[in-house]
């Protein structure tokens, strides 16, 4: 029965290729489906033809696979089931599901003209009926392996599969929930995922199974595993968000030692879960929802390396959407990856060994090795891991892409050691890294206010790699700086309503004076005075350094860091639960209020707010989250917070506001950020968080103005030159650029003909923020802000 609309992408299609990120791999063909698939597995036939078996929410779907690429040849019904998984022995392929239908037996010897097929219910000695199973494994023996299923508490059910006609019950694990299984050598490896790790067990008896070692696995979900061929080291995953691929040495299960721990460089802490590894000669095909298949080096488990990823989907990262498996076991060498909601992909990888260095960091007075040194490779073609060296200096790293490429090692008190090292795939280059220690001086900070006054008691907090200080300064607005090293520092002074953040290089004893600047911006560095009132019985607002909560151990929901760039660690969260479980201290049963210490608007002329949000919650009709402003009795809703409907948290910026368009006549207002728990009859996880708060003048003398386009201008931060990528409005006309300060300043102008897109600033323009306002025919037609070091 074909319910799908097949499609068919060779190389031509540039397109298609082109809108899903890849490395060493390249996309052969493609298939959709009009429902939700799920696990993939491979079949080759007598005469070499290969197919694809695809599990799909009503049965499976039985794919032909030649060089015009992919086409459906059959399709077998099965009860609506979001798990299918399937293996094949001989010429028989065996599915199983959470469904109840039983075991589907399908002869596959007559594709691609036709097969047949029968439901496999056995009655199981002492247990009853086998119904449903969440996996199945098949070993070299024409065992299968039944876990996860309604028997034997989830423990795995043992069945002969030689004879095609008919499934025999040889045995069963200790009554243990086994989510998935990988037999081989008569040794069983069972993820028990509500264990929290992976058996070992003796299975050359069925009769008589034997379990010879538990391990947990750092997330305490394991999900899936798979041995090296030499069946010394066995691969783990965790279903979990930001879990690892783990690396366990095996070959003594007296004593089993994790060797590493592997998670994409790409998309670290953005909740990406990894399900399912598959190992293939020295790589591992691991499939991760919500960012495709990456394949690792696994030559060396103890510095596992992403030699290749192939991504089909472009949503946001974090759940369960995406690819769930990869199989890479044809003899084409094509892997099959299967996507959830966007169908089967087939790829062809380019399976190289990784260009590794490994080497040991040291002081250079004594020679002594430096534990905790940070090693990062600067390469713009891939993401690369950042490592750092052990308790004998020592570390391994390495890439995908081979070349010569900068290696940066940097340690808090030491000078940054940069040097260029050829990366050769397949091979191994060893550095020895001498640090040396930065020299130290004893300076003074002199703060002046916005009129060039000594500004006592401003607030003051200063960054750099090797010493951070948060302090006020003194009665003459100075700040004694004492045995800080010669670095780049960035430093943030001032009070609410006035303030300056700029970067200076310390390289001698010479005092360095700042001035502020009329301005508001607050990330929660110091504390200005916000309040929080409100009826909630949990989760009320609360300025932190967030520890970050999941719901269902699998969404971020709530913050683990604030926003990236700014110059502490802190914002408002609601709640923060140190458990890890949003529904433990989320906004529940009333509102929480989080208000703004009085802000004058008297001086500006059109003043524009900026800030950076983060929301979680289920359903937007039990949920409210705005953004507010009083003054005096009135008060005006600036925003809606609530936008999209996803569930997985992320940080947003927020659309500009024009305050005049709220107040065109109020000298002072009060900003609000309000979050309240509309739900009666369940609880509701509800988190947010506000962060990167920011008022500016725009520079323009009509509110109009604002309703424009951001621009994108590259790089940012950026030095002396900016370049504006022309958007279609901005295409073929003349531009005027105009840059603001943080306070609404007129500091520089610049003009571009049409084709040009380079400004420059000169080295003049001081660092800091500034705001660019981009005009076409005299009308404001776009916006931008940057920062400049």
């Amino acid at each position: 029965m074909f319910r799908l609309v097949t499609i068919t992408i060779m190389l031509s299609f540039a397109f298609s290729i082109s809108a899903f990120s890849q490395l060493n791999a390249t996309l052969f063909a493609q298939i959709e489906y009009d429902f939700n698939i799920n696990d993939v597995w491979g079949h080759v036939a007598e005469d070499g033809t290969e197919y694809a078996l695809v599990g799909t929410q009503f049965g499976l779907s039985i794919v032909r696979i030649n060089e015009d690429g992919v086409e459906e040849v059959d399709f077998i019904d099965g009860t609506s089931s979001t798990w299918r998984d399937i293996k094949t022995w001989d010429h028989r392929a065996y599915v199983s599901t959470e469904a109840n239908d039983g075991l589907l037996v399908v002869d596959l010897q007559h594709l691609p003209d036709s097969t047949s097929h029968y439901f496999w219910k056995g009655q199981i000695p002492g247990l009853g009926n086998s119904f449903s199973a969440h996996n199945i494994y098949i070993d070299e023996f024409g065992v299968g392996y039944l876990p996860g299923g309604n028997l034997n508490e989830g423990g795995t059910i043992l069945v002969d599969l030689t004879d095609p006609d008919t499934v025999t019950y040889l045995g069963k694990t200790r009554p243990v929930y086994s989510h998935d299984v990988y037999a081989r050598n008569n040794l069983l490896y069972s993820s028990d995922l509500y264990a929290g790790g992976f058996s070992i067990q003796d299975v050359s008896d069925p009769t008589d199974i034997k379990l010879l070692a538990f391990h947990p696995t750092t997330f305490d979900f394991t999900h899936n595993t798979w041995p090296s061929d030499d069946g010394n080291t066995l691969f783990t995953t965790d279903e979990r968000a930001n879990a690892y691929v783990g690396a366990y040495d095996i070959s003594d299960l007296d004593n089993i030692k994790e060797l590493d721990l592997f998670r994409p460089a790409s998309s670290l802490g953005n909740g990406v879960i990894p399900h399912n590894v598959h190992i293939y000669q020295d790589w591992s095909v691991t499939s991760y929802y919500t960012s495709g298949t990456v394949i690792i080096d696994i030559s060396e488990p103890d510095n596992m390396i992403e030699v290749g990823n192939y991504d089909s989907f472009q949503g946001q990262d974090g759940g369960f959407n995406g690819c769930w498996g990869a199989y890479p076991y044809l003899p084409s060498g094509l892997v099959l990856m299967s996507d959830r909601g966007n169908g089967l992909f087939v790829f062809e990888p380019n399976y190289v060994n990784a260009a590794r260095l490994e080497g040991t960091v040291r002081e250079s007075e004594q020679g002594q090795p430096l534990f905790g040194a940070t090693i990062e490779i600067q390469a713009l073609e891939e993401v690369t891991k950042t490592v750092t060296s052990g308790i004998q200096g020592g570390f391994k790293t390495g890439k995908a892409i081979p070349g010569d490429f900068v290696i940066r090692v940097t340690k808090e008190g030491y000078k940054p050691h940069e040097e260029v090292v050829n990366f050769a795939n397949g091979e191994m280059r060893i550095i020895d890294v001498i640090l040396e220690k930065q020299p130290k001086f004893n300076i003074t900070l002199q703060v002046l206010d916005k009129d060039g006054q000594a500004f006592k008691n401003a607030n003051v907090f200063i960054d750099g790699p090797a010493y951070q200080l948060a302090t006020t300064s003194d009665e003459a607005g100075t700040v004694p700086l004492e045995g800080i090293s010669a670095d780049a520092y960035k430093v943030y002074a001032g009070t609410w309503g006035e303030y300056i953040i700029n970067e200076f290089n310390i390289n001698n004893d010479l005092p360095i004076t700042l001035q502020t600047e009329q301005g508001y911006y607050d990330d929660f560095t110091f504390d200005f005075g916000w309040e929080v009132s409100g009826n909630a019985t949990s989760g009320v607002w609360e300025k932190t350094d967030p520890d970050g909560a999941q719901l269902f151990n699998s969404f971020n929901c709530s913050p683990e860091d604030d926003i990236e760039d700014d110059i502490s660690n802190e914002c408002f969260v609601t709640g923060n639960a140190d458990n890890g479980n949003s529904l433990n201290d989320d906004v529940d049963d009333g509102f929480t209020l989080l208000s703004s210490p009085a802000i004058d608007l008297s001086g500006y002329i059109n003043p524009v707010l900026d800030f950076n949000y983060w929301r979680c919650s289920f359903s937007e009709e039990v949920v409210f989250f705005k953004a507010l402003a009083t003054s005096g009795t009135d008060t005006v809703e600036l925003q809606n917070l609530l936008n999209d409907g996803n569930i997985d948290g992320q940080w947003r910026a927020a659309e500009p506001i024009a305050l005049k368009e709220f107040f065109p006549e109020a000298e002072t207002i009060q900003l609000h950020f309000k979050v309240e728990d509309l739900s009666t009859d369940f609880d509701q996880a509800i988190e947010a968080a506000v962060d990167g708060i920011i008022i500016y003048e725009t520079g323009t003398t009509g509110v109009a103005d604002l309703n424009i386009e951001q621009a994108f201008v590259y790089p940012n931060p950026f030095t002396n030159e900016l370049f504006i990528q022309r958007s279609e409005i901005l295409t073929g006309k003349n531009l005027n650029i105009e840059i603001f300060n943080n306070v609404g300043q007129l500091v520089q102008r610049s003009f571009l003909v049409a084709g040009e897109s380079r400004i420059n600033t000169g080295s003049e323009l001081p660092q800091g923020v500034y705001f660019l306002s981009i005009k076409s025919d005299g009308i404001v037609a776009a916006n931008a802000k940057v920062i400049k070091l």
